[in-house]
């Protein structure tokens, strides 16, 4: 994270188990990030000891932030999705600028009509149904493990104004958007909501010793320290379907048309 100067890490496949989330939390505190990890994933090998081991399946999602971080399973979606270990939701105190973000991890290897493919559909459709259940700005990232494309919830979302973060940012400058994965595919995305997309500085490819086969999308912000003043007008409530007693309407009615003609006169 040092190597980009993150304030906000998203992560996907973290393998964290129980035993681990405690030393994970510890070390991030340590160097001044706040820690929102996923459901612990069960031990990816039987261990001898007890408390388990600190390696996991192939599973998890999390969140680090320098910002004062919150996190939570909404009830807007299933619990089943939570109990996936393949999905995580945060909210960054930014300045007065609160911002929800979903981080997802997909199964990989999920060919159209498989087991997966459709579980990943339905990680997708709680991803977005979390992002717009949220009236502010927010994110939706990850390891999709396939093509925006795949995903009919996803088309739905660009549809409605939300952006491919590396895309937008790789056509006004007039490139390609760089792959992620093995250097040759784009699995890691970063969507963000309309309200955002005016803020999005840059969304490029960063590359680390440490992640050889998984590149790091890095998503650079420029955000408001304060909330933006908006201003509403209250639409009046329609009067079709309301009771009234007319005969009382008139006589009032009356009475102050006969003393504006008195004060008029």
């Amino acid at each position: 994270m040092s190597a980009w100067d993150s304030q906000v890490v998203l992560c996907s496949e973290t393998s964290h188990t129980r035993r681990a989330v405690r030393a994970i939390s510890a070390e991030f505190r340590s160097v001044g990030f706040s820690v929102g990890l996923c459901r612990p994933v069960p031990d990816k090998f039987e261990v001898g000891d007890v408390l388990g081991s600190f390696r996991g399946l192939s599973r998890g999602c999390g969140m680090v932030s320098r910002f004062p971080l919150y996190s939570f399973e909404s009830p807007v979606v299933d619990s089943r999705c939570w109990e996936s270990n393949r999905i995580f939701l945060g909210v960054v105190q930014v300045g007065e600028l609160a911002i929800s973000m979903v981080t997802v991890y997909l199964w990989p290897n999920a060919p159209l009509t498989s087991r997966r493919y459709l579980e990943n559909c339905e990680l997708i459709r709680a991803g977005v149904q979390l992002v717009r259940s949220v009236s502010g700005p927010a994110i939706l990232a990850g390891d999709f493990n396939a093509p925006l494309t795949a995903f009919d919830d996803m088309k739905a979302l660009l549809a409605d104004g939300w952006v491919d973060a590396a895309l937008f940012d790789a056509e006004r400058r007039g490139t390609l958007p760089e792959p992620t994965c093995l250097r040759a595919t784009r699995h890691t995305f970063c969507v963000v909501c309309p309200l955002l997309v005016p803020t999005l500085c840059s969304c490029v490819v960063g590359f680390h010793e440490d992640l050889p086969t998984h590149a790091v999308l890095v998503t650079e912000f420029e955000l408001p320290s304060t909330n933006p003043r908006v201003y509403k007008w209250i639409v009046p409530k329609q009067l079709d379907q309301m009771a009234f007693d007319f005969a009382k309407l008139e006589r009032n009615a009356n009475e102050v048309g006969y003393v504006r003609w008195q004060n008029a006169g």
